[in-house]
């Protein structure tokens, strides 16, 4: 079970323990396969800032993902966050170029936080093969029909 949740809710303390209680409200807090998948991270986040929103966020769902900002990807090189994925949106209009230096960013910033890589949103076949040729681990969107993912083997019980 994916439950989004965008940065802003999150940034401040009050607002994460209701994003909390309303998991738990509707029974999603104790679900083992719960998954927060954080969207909309502005630029210019600190590492310690994520690094603290992920270990509350882990009091209840052991898994977090978190959606790459475009910009920023040094975040991701400060160190350990306590994320098990980082995804990135796959825009309608991108360019080969433009989208193979993000595929490449996102599969080297998951491997420096020991993490899954994941494109969402991919439309059409050439950004499909793409992503698998940098290669992201997972993927979705309708082009992935044409040209499936085939998943690594576990790693472990995070993965």
């Amino acid at each position: 079970m994916i439950a989004p949740v965008g940065y802003e809710t999150l940034a401040a303390p009050q607002s994460r323990r209701s994003y909390l209680k309303a998991l738990a409200a509707n029974g999603a807090g104790s679900h083992p396969r719960l998954i927060v998948k954080i969207e909309a991270m502005p630029a210019g986040v600190t590492p310690m800032r994520v690094a603290e929103i992920t270990t509350y966020i882990r009091t209840r769902a052991k898994q977090v993902v978190m959606e790459m900002p475009r910009a920023d990807t040094a975040l991701f090189e400060a160190g350990r966050l306590g994320l098990v994925g980082l995804s990135l949106r796959a825009p309608a209009d991108t360019t080969a170029a433009a989208f193979a230096k993000s595929c490449q960013a996102l599969v080297r910033s998951a491997a420096m936080q020991h993490a899954s890589s994941f494109v969402d949103g991919i439309g059409d076949e050439r950004i499909a093969a793409m992503a698998q040729a940098y290669q992201v681990q997972y993927a979705s969107g309708w082009a992935m029909q044409v040209c499936p993912f085939t998943p690594p083997a576990a790693e472990g019980p995070d993965h």
